[in-house]
């Protein structure tokens, strides 16, 4: 119940809540500066170095990783168009 001690709703912006948000946030400024291609890999390198505890080897190899299944699969094999950067880049 809501009301019983240790089960309120007031540990919902703990600090776990607000570093998800903080990636959400980073997640879609970045895909609106930098572009969904390039966005997406690092961001995921980042939050599995930072809050999984993998190497930094690792994070970005799984980064890379994603990289080329975004191109291959999204780009390339179905054609899709991805957001626009807001910088120019292509």
């Amino acid at each position: 119940m809501p009301g019983e001690p240790g089960n309120t709703c007031s540990n919902v912006w703990s600090i776990s809540s607000g570093v998800r948000i903080a990636y959400l946030t980073a997640m879609i400024l970045t895909t609106l500066l930098l572009r969904q291609k390039i966005a997406l890999p690092l961001l995921m390198a980042a939050y599995r170095w930072r809050r999984g505890g993998y190497s930094v080897r690792f994070s970005f190899a799984y980064g890379f990783a994603t990289w080329l299944m975004i191109i291959g699969f999204d780009d390339y094999m179905m054609g899709l168009s991805f957001q626009p950067s807001w910088l120019g880049l292509k």
